[in-house]
């Protein structure tokens, strides 16, 4: 179940919140430790989502936030690999045909199989699209701009600072 409300009070601004409600019935896990199947008979997942919005003439502003409680309902243990928070943040530009944007990322920690403990993190990133003609453009974005060590599932480190260009050409 889900219900949510968007309220747009002036030009260019949006607030959002949304309520979730999820009752899954055998929910299957797999343990990296015993490299098993294992089986949660009912989990619940419980939370809430809170946006903001604003668009400008050349720019937009975005920022979320979520709360969520990911319990097993026979016994009431965390989910694994489940953040009960989680954040993100975004600007972008436009400079003439041109866009460049940025990007935060915020997990809180969870747990994982072993009870193993995984941190929270923040990862920023930057993209730019360069447009070159009509029909040609270059898509560029650096992901964990600072090179950030964390990891969403225990000993599987996530991806090191990173780039990538893509060429894009499109029909007209």
């Amino acid at each position: 179940m889900q219900l949510g409300f968007r309220y747009a009070p002036g030009t260019g601004h949006a607030l959002s919140i949304e309520f979730y409600a999820n009752d899954i019935d055998d929910l299957i896990e797999f343990d990296f430790q015993t490299f098993t199947l294992r089986n949660i008979a009912q989990a619940e997942i419980r939370g809430a989502q809170v946006a903001y919005e604003y668009r400008g003439d050349n720019f937009a502003f975005h920022a979320e936030l979520t709360r969520q409680r990911a319990e097993d309902a026979s016994t009431g243990a965390r989910l694994l690999r489940r953040a009960d928070e989680s954040a993100s943040v975004s600007y972008t530009r436009d400079i003439g045909r041109h866009r460049l944007g940025v990007s935060l990322v915020a997990a809180g920690d969870r747990e994982d199989f072993g009870g193993t403990r995984l941190d929270g993190y923040v990862v920023a990133n930057l993209t730019g699209q360069f447009s070159v003609s009509d029909s040609w453009g270059i898509h560029a974005r650096i992901e964990n701009l600072f090179d950030t060590e964390y990891q969403t599932a225990a000993n599987f480190r996530m991806q090191e600072l990173s780039g990538f260009v893509e060429l894009k050409y499109r029909w007209n």
